[in-house]
């Protein structure tokens, strides 16, 4: 019943920021984040006790958590924040497609969580103060695997037309920074949002 609760809460919490889109390249040979459950149904998953707070935040601040909406195939992503319609796009058909245990799987889910949730916060520090990013130095970011750096540039494909093409790297470098540190990216959504 808690992990139907904690999916029923994810599902609601997932939305806002700059629609960036999050490649499934990125999640590659990455430390799990998420505990390792069989699930029967893909999607059935179990968050890490270091995601529940982001998911929670999320949710009381009505950003919806849908997943695998048409934006998945389109875009050819496991994760979306659309900041227009206040939600976050989960797509978990693709995730179950890209990898190859459960292990794999809930690890790329916490991943494109804690991704998302980052760029939530990005987009609420945006409307608060005009800044679209959070402010880690670009020696961190430059210093993020190759690996990441070609997911990064996949990742500005979809970033938001509005920003110059340095600003949508630095706002999708960010996110892929923060996605292993998800105790960082609840303290980030507090702040900003």
């Amino acid at each position: 019943m808690k992990t139907f609760a904690y999916f029923v809460l994810l599902s609601m919490v997932f939305s806002a920021s700059f629609a960036y889109g999050y490649y499934e390249e990125a999640s590659k040979n990455r430390k799990s984040i998420v505990h390792n459950r069989p699930a029967r149904d893909p999607r059935e998953f179990s968050l890490a006790d270091e995601l529940k707070p982001v998911a929670s935040f999320l949710g009381k601040k009505g950003i919806g958590i849908e997943t695998n909406a048409r934006e998945c195939i389109q875009h050819n992503i496991v994760g979306w924040h659309e900041a227009w319609s206040n939600r976050i796009l989960l797509c978990t058909n693709r995730m179950r497609e890209t990898t190859s245990t459960n292990r794999e799987y809930n690890a790329l889910l916490g991943e494109t969580l804690a991704h998302e949730a980052t760029h939530v916060a990005q987009f609420c520090r945006r409307k608060t103060n005009g800044v679209p990013y959070l402010g880690v130095s670009a020696n961190k970011l430059y210093a993020l695997p190759y690996s990441i750096q070609n997911s990064i540039k996949q990742a500005t494909k979809t970033a938001d037309a509005q920003l110059t093409s340095s600003l949508k790297w630095r706002v999708e470098a960010e996110a892929f920074y923060y996605e292993s540190r998800p105790g960082e990216v609840a303290h980030l959504l507090r702040a900003y949002c």
